[in-house]
């Protein structure tokens, strides 16, 4: 698996590049077939506040997932990312089971 993490307007600290490291690990036990996880981070700026915003990609042969989160702290942001990566992950799984349990069915 190749992991890339981009940042844009800030630089990350080394306990966010750990976290983000964890976090795609965990994207990673959903699915084997992973090629290539992309965070891309950035800050935002309002008049009188920042936020932050994380984009994902996650790479799987046949299939992309895009997703983004935002939130005024970077590491709500990649949480947020992540947790609508592993939905997104989750809702394929389930088509990719219900499509072999209809062919298993038909042959039978």
């Amino acid at each position: 698996m190749n992991m890339i993490i981009e940042c844009t307007n800030f630089k990350p600290s080394p306990a966010l590049n750990t976290f983000i490291g964890e976090k795609a690990q965990s994207i990673l036990k959903l699915d084997a077939s992973i090629t290539r996880v992309e965070f891309t981070l950035g800050v935002e700026r309002d008049d009188h506040a920042k936020s932050f915003a994380c984009g994902l990609n996650v790479n799987i042969p046949g299939n992309d997932i895009a997703v983004h989160g935002h939130s005024e702290e970077a590491h709500d942001a990649v949480m947020r990312a992540v947790d609508s990566a592993k939905r997104s992950l989750r809702k394929i799984k389930t088509k990719r089971l219900a499509a072999r349990r209809k062919v298993a069915v038909q042959q039978d």
